[in-house]
């Protein structure tokens, strides 16, 4: 499940990703894809926002952002497992575990 986040712009910090999350370890794989900064500034922001529970991805060039289609900060792209995107856009972390509730199920 690719997540993505603008460094300059923490806007998500109601909850941490880490957070609503956690309960899936070891079903749900979380990647972080960091973009529009520097690999020292995505650094720092994985730091100061506490995501230390996923790997992090530094998109510098946005080619995953584009792949994905994420247009924002904060954007969830909820993948299958043969790759195939169940839904996307900005979701708030705290409807997580609904949706992936229903692909782990199904």
């Amino acid at each position: 499940m690719p997540w993505s986040a603008a460094v300059r712009r923490p806007t998500y910090r109601r909850r941490s990703t880490d957070e609503g999350t956690a309960e899936y370890q070891g079903s749900v794989a979380v990647v972080g894809v960091a973009g529009l900064d520097t690999v020292p500034a995505m650094h720092d922001f994985v730091r100061m926002a506490e995501l230390s529970g996923f790997p992090q991805l530094a998109d510098e060039q946005g080619v995953v952002w584009k792949h994905f289609e994420m247009t924002q900060q904060s954007t969830f792209v909820v993948l299958d497992s043969e790759g195939t995107v169940v839904t996307r856009g900005h979701a708030d972390v705290d409807e997580l575990p609904d949706t992936l509730d229903q692909l782990l199920v199904g």
